[in-house]
């Protein structure tokens, strides 16, 4: 079994995008396109300082 340092909730809808990062209890909103989703990248890659997401 293995062991997560974290774990991403993702809700889409047809106007936006919510996030959740679980362990950092961080919750944002992003637009459903193309920068919306850059966003959420760049959002989640700061919420788990560093740590690799595969």
């Amino acid at each position: 079994m293995k062991n997560y340092d974290e774990v991403v909730g993702i809700d889409v809808s047809k106007k936006r995008v919510d996030a959740s990062c679980h362990l950092a209890q961080q919750h944002c909103v992003f637009s459903n396109d193309v920068k919306g989703y850059e966003s959420m990248l760049n959002w989640v890659a700061k919420q788990i300082k560093g740590v690799l997401c595969i």
